[in-house]
């Protein structure tokens, strides 16, 4: 198994090390932790993602380096992102809002989330670490 592959999960590795999530009892408010690109050629990502019993995703943020919505269906939330210029992604441009558990308890579908370089090449397996 290449190395370098596995270095390539960009957003979802960070929710993990990240620990996003967690409501803050004393301003009742939820936490907010900036992801950091692992991947410095990342551009771009479709990413779909599934709640679980333990982990809830209420809103994703983005900062001004990135084009990005999100959309929310039931217990789904599709995001998209695009950086505004060929350079690697600021630690801020994706911020996860979860309202329970952690970002790495979230159920990733490996069939349809997809990164992509600058070049606009898929960066394969990019998800196989989370």
């Amino acid at each position: 198994m290449n190395i370098d592959r596995l270095a390539t999960c960009f957003v979802l590795v960070g929710f993990v090390i990240g620990g996003c999530g967690e409501t803050d009892p004393k301003e009742n408010k939820k936490s907010v932790v900036p992801v950091t690109p692992v991947e410095s050629n990342l551009r771009s990502c479709e990413l779909l993602l599934k709640n679980t019993d333990v982990a809830i995703l209420d809103r994703v943020e983005f900062a001004e380096s990135v084009d990005g919505f999100y959309k929310k269906r039931g217990e789904y939330t599709a995001i998209a992102f695009v950086a505004k210029s060929d350079s690697p992604l600021p630690s801020d441009s994706v911020r996860p809002v979860m309202g329970a558990g952690v970002a790495g308890a979230l159920v990733v579908d490996r069939d349809v989330s997809r990164c992509f370089d600058g070049a606009g090449e898929e960066i394969p397996n990019a998800l196989w670490t989370l």
